[in-house]
């Protein structure tokens, strides 16, 4: 599973387009997506969690579109150069539920 983190406005728009991502790319050239692991080592970026949801990713069907940064040596980061079909979204969920169901001591 490959977690995707983004804010409730922006899934609730680009999820009746067939495909999110696409504000993602206008602005970084690139969908960042992370392991649980890698979200972990992230969740400081994410000020107020309220904000945000988190999209659960079957990555089976796309393995040949994650890319990986060089510098990302534990593969924790995959990330996508194209949007990314709604139909691969098994699950969403806010992010304050993701962080209290997984991450215990990083609830705040």
């Amino acid at each position: 599973m490959i977690f995707h983190v983004c804010k409730k406005e922006v899934w609730e728009e680009e999820k009746e387009s067939g495909s999110f991502g696409k504000q993602e790319l206008a602005s970084y050239g690139l969908i960042h997506s992370s392991e649980k692991e890698g979200l972990r080592k992230i969740l400081s970026r994410f000020s107020d969690i309220e904000a945000y949801v988190v999209l659960y990713i079957d990555e089976d069907p796309i393995q040949n579109k994650i890319f990986y940064e060089e510098k990302d040596k534990e593969k924790l980061y995959p990330h996508f150069h194209e949007p990314i079909d709604i139909g691969l979204v098994v699950k969403t969920e806010p992010l304050k539920t993701f962080i209290e169901a997984n991450f215990k001591e990083a609830s705040r």
